[in-house]
């Protein structure tokens, strides 16, 4: 929001509006009937030295703030512009816009400018707004805007106030403010001092080493690498990089060297060095340089290596010491403030890179054993108060688990069957005739089931009925005429005929299928095969008791080793999920078979009780109760043996 004393910008009430007409980059604008004045076509002075003559051009170079610059420049541009009235530039400062020059001579003119400011500012692009003069009504004036652009930020806005002239007049005068908003920019460009050369070393030096770092293959050609780099561009004998190995600093790359002997005393005391700069946190030049520290590896390393001066900066990793750069010049006072201040940044900047790739390429092992140090490091010493209060959580889990005793379940899907179950099968090849029951039907002892079609067997028995009269005829004839042998065979033939006879009718009377006792057909719905033939044996229903139900649950082969016969247990069906029926375990059936990718035991169990709304076929997942086990147990023994067998695999 641009800070801008409050008042009056339009015309008094009663009087036209302002008329607004935007711009970008040029006059696009629909004013009608503009007064024609002398200054038309005169509206920037070219000729003129009067601008020049107020060492305006002097004083703008030599402004050292954004006010004395933002002054000068609007009294340059007033100067330059024909007809102006009053003017203004609004610069930002933060979020917000502030008031940084008015002319002429400072007056608060910034209200009466406000609306134009405010559009353009919003707009981001020249505005052209027409007023009528409150105290005359019949002459109008012009404010003029133009935001202040760098860079394709908006940094602030002039606004001008002039006479009434044509378009051409109102278009000279935008362009001026366009062209001089260029001065602008160099104002800002100024305020950004040029790099140093010692900045642009440091730029340099660290541009070069990361390329060394991105295009090393592995850890050690980038350590190798970065270390070479730095003893070239720093021009040191020697540089040398660390890294904490347990207690101690364990030396890994030294410049100009592939391969070294890492025990040396050499390279011993350049780690002893390390070693002294990592304990204090802090970097360690020898000779000293008047720092209150401990140098005495430092003098010892640099007094038997013969080495001029030293300079170790340690790598850190947040406030710990992970590793070390040394540094090592012939020059005994090489390491001054600048050198020093270079060689912190370089170690800054490199040393955790290295010591990242490091971490990274070690082994499995290694970094597991890390790991578990770390974390043990963590628990144990200071702060980490989350790790311990969630290790203090565990161990008390641990306990509780391991200690607490609960009945151990095997879970199984279960389906629901009738102890006995009856089939109800053909007597004989027929066709259906009728049918009185079907699936699901509750019938009772006797009740008629369905009926087969007994017209060939009516048939069958009328012509035995016949034969069986023709014979006792012919008997009684041959006992009149004492005809013993002809007795003996028609008695013979009458046997043959009254056994066929019982047959048929006993075949009419299994024509009519009936229930073998009370209960429910489970199975077998003929009322849509009426007329169809059946052959002998074949089951067309069943009929299960309601009273008297079995439990079969298929059972993972992962826990079938901790079942037993008269093992007890619980269903709970999906039908009724709110009821348990107790049931105990009969039959272990010793064979598998694979249920949706995995190996299952069938297992039939007893149900103990009931309920009306029991039916075969209902399904729902029982729980044998195995035995009291500790919940750790419960909770791990499906890992533990998946382990197992995973460790017996890969095992030689």
């Amino acid at each position: 929001m641009v800070t801008i004393p409050a008042g009056p910008v339009c015309a008094r009430k009663g009087e036209k509006g302002p008329e607004v007409v935007n711009q970008n980059m040029r006059i696009m604008t629909e004013v009608t009937q503009l007064e024609q004045t002398d200054n038309t076509t005169a509206a920037v002075e070219t000729s003129s030295p009067r601008y020049l003559e107020q060492g305006l051009w002097a004083a703008l170079e030599d402004a050292s703030t954004v006010e004395s610059f933002a002054l000068q420049w609007l009294s340059l541009q007033c100067a330059m512009i024909n007809g102006v009235r009053r003017a203004v530039v609004i610069w930002r400062k933060d979020a917000d816009f502030e008031i940084k020059a008015q002319w002429p001579d400072q007056q608060q003119v910034a209200k009466q400018l406000a609306l134009a400011s405010e559009t353009a500012l919003r707009q981001q692009q020249g505005v052209v707004k027409k007023f009528l003069d409150p105290q005359d009504e019949s002459s109008s004036y012009y404010h003029i805007a133009f935001p202040l652009m760098i860079d394709s930020q908006l940094y602030g806005v002039v606004t001008v106030e002039v006479e009434p002239g044509s378009q051409e007049y109102l278009a000279a005068v935008m362009r001026q403010l366009q062209w001089g908003s260029i001065w602008f920019d160099h104002y800002q460009r100024r305020q950004i001092p040029a790099l140093d050369s010692d900045a642009r070393r440091r730029l340099e030096t660290l541009g070069s080493l990361l390329a060394t770092f991105i295009e090393a293959k592995d850890f050690q050609s980038a350590a190798a690498g970065v270390t070479t780099e730095l003893a070239t561009e720093l021009g040191c004998e020697r540089v040398c990089l660390g890294f904490v190995k347990g207690r101690n600093h364990e030396v890994v790359a030294i410049s100009h060297s592939a391969n070294f002997d890492k025990k040396k005393n050499l390279i011993q005391a350049m780690g002893e060095a390390m070693d002294e700069a990592s304990d204090q946190v802090q970097t360690i030049v020898s000779p000293s340089d008047g720092s209150a520290v401990i140098n005495q590896a430092h003098e010892l390393l640099r007094r038997d290596g013969g080495v001029g001066s030293l300079c170790t900066v340690p790598v850190l990793q947040g406030d710990q010491a992970v590793g070390a750069v040394l540094f090592e010049h012939h020059d005994p006072n090489h390491f001054g403030q600048a050198e020093r201040a270079l060689c912190e940044e370089v170690a800054m900047l490199m040393g955790p890179l290295l010591e990242l790739r490091h971490r990274e390429e070690r082994s499995l092992v290694v970094k597991i054993a890390d790991a578990a140090k770390q974390f043990a490091q963590n628990l144990v010493g200071p702060s980490h108060f989350n790790l311990k209060a969630g290790a203090l959580v565990a161990v008390l889990l641990l306990l509780v688990t391991g200690f607490s005793s609960v009945d151990y379940r095997v879970g199984a899907d279960a389906v629901l069957e009738g102890w006995v179950q009856r089939s109800v099968a053909a007597p004989f090849d027929g066709y259906v005739a009728d049918v009185e029951a079907r699936a699901g039907d509750l019938v009772t002892e006797g009740d008629i089931l369905f009926r087969l079609d007994d017209r060939d067997l009516q048939l069958e028995l009328l012509k035995l009925q016949s034969q069986q009269r023709q014979v006792d005829k012919e008997y009684l004839e041959a006992m009149v005429a004492h005809d013993k042998a002809t007795v003996g065979i028609l008695k013979a033939r009458a046997d043959q005929v009254d056994a066929n006879l019982s047959l048929v009718q006993e075949q009419l009377k299994r024509t009519v299928a009936r229930a073998p006792f009370d209960g429910i057909v489970v199975t077998g719905d003929l009322s849509q095969e009426l007329g169809s033939p059946v052959q002998k044996g074949d089951i067309l229903m069943q009929v299960a008791p309601l009273d008297d139900y079995r439990v079969i649950l298929d059972v993972d082969e992962r826990s079938v080793r901790d079942l037993a016969v008269d093992q007890s247990g619980k269903i709970s069906l999906a039908s009724m999920p709110g009821d348990t029926f107790d049931f105990s375990v009969r039959r272990i059936t010793p064979l598998a078979r694979v249920e949706e990718g995995v190996n299952v035991f069938r297992v039939e169990a007893r149900l103990e009780g009931g309920s009306p709304a029991l039916r075969p076929g209902m399904q729902g997942t029982g729980k044998i109760l195995v035995g009291e086990r500790s919940l750790l147990w419960v909770w791990t023994h499906g890992f533990v043996d998946w382990l197992r067998i995973w460790s017996w695999t890969w095992l030689p």
